[in-house]
């Protein structure tokens, strides 16, 4: 079902229609979060000087989570089940959005989506604080990840056979 135009209920989906679970645990000292997933196609050349084709490309993924420091300190502890580094541990995210309207059906594009994020690994953290600031203390940690979900899709129909499953176990 396509968005209508007014929209009634006036609700959209905002930073509190988002529940993230990390490692299978809820975080919202959560300030900021993007992510992002790309397939870059290669280019068939051959001999000519035109693009005959492409290839299925080379699939990436990544992007960043702002987080407060209590909760880092508690995710970092969590996360030492997992791998003895920080930056080697490999775990689920889910980011739900949920801004139910009272007529919501699934197809609806206002009722629930969930995304995935597979293989997440921190790749860094940096941690802010400034002098004189009554802003709390925020760390940013970039991260790369093996596979996305977006609403349940696939980003490309090659997936390993498996992949699904044994990433998110």
């Amino acid at each position: 079902m396509p968005v209508t135009y007014p929209l009634i209920t006036g609700v959209r989906f905002d930073a509190s229609s988002i529940e993230l679970n990390l490692n299978g645990k809820r975080y919202i000292g959560v300030s900021e979060m993007e992510y992002e997933q790309t397939l870059e196609p290669g280019e068939v050349r051959g001999l000519s000087a035109q693009i005959l084709g492409y290839t299925r490309g080379i699939q990436k993924a990544g992007g960043r989570l702002m987080m407060l420091r209590e909760e880092f300190q508690d995710l970092s502890v969590d996360l030492t089940a997992l791998a003895t580094g920080l930056l080697e541990a490999n775990f689920t995210a889910s980011i739900h959005y949920s801004e139910l309207p009272p007529m919501s059906f699934p197809g609806n594009p206002s009722a629930t989506s969930t995304d995935m994020i597979l293989g997440l690994r921190f790749t860094g953290t940096r941690h802010r604080f400034q002098q004189g600031s009554s802003d709390p203390l925020t760390v940013e940690m970039p991260f790369v990840a093996r596979l996305m979900l977006i609403n349940g899709i696939q980003p490309m129909n090659n997936i390993l056979k498996y992949a699904i499953a044994a990433i998110a176990a």
